[in-house]
């Protein structure tokens, strides 16, 4: 494309108002929210298919973004489907 890395992400920064880290965060969380409602998958098979390497930092941010851990999100899940 014959643009560099710092000036792609100052152009993505202000069309979306997020910066390409806070984009791809919230979209791998939204795609983990989605496994944990339809999947059974485990949380450390979650974290690896939306893209973290390490289960226990997808688990932080998870709680960071969301306010839940992934078994209280589960939990939420399945209350709301009764």
């Amino acid at each position: 494309v014959n643009v560099s890395a710092s000036y792609l992400s100052h152009m993505f920064s202000q069309e979306t108002g997020k910066t390409l880290i806070e984009y791809l965060t919230y979209t791998r969380i939204e795609s983990a929210k989605d496994l944990l409602k339809t999947t059974n998958n485990k949380t450390y098979e979650i974290a690896h298919q939306v893209g973290y390497s390490d289960s226990h930092y997808f688990c932080r941010t998870f709680k960071k973004v969301t306010g839940l851990t992934t078994k209280q999100f589960k939990n939420q899940k399945q209350v709301f489907s009764v």
